[in-house]
């Protein structure tokens, strides 16, 4: 299972046209895990969008520290 995703900030009120911050791509290890580099921009929302997931019940989850 792969997954590209997306991390994305936003000053709007939904998640549209947000600034692309970075993209990680996880791999076919079971608990495979990459980080962003520091971020100076101060977005009040962050979303993700996920892309290319490959394999059968891939999911991915994404935590952001202020």
């Amino acid at each position: 299972c792969t997954q590209t995703q997306e991390i994305r900030g936003t000053n709007a009120q939904t998640a549209i046209n947000g600034v692309l911050i970075c993209t990680i791509t996880l791999g076919d290890n079971p608990r495979d895990q990459s980080a962003c580099a520091p971020v100076d921009a101060a977005f009040p929302r962050y979303y993700v969008v996920p892309s290319n997931t490959t394999g059968t019940g891939a999911t991915g989850g994404v935590y952001v520290n202020h």
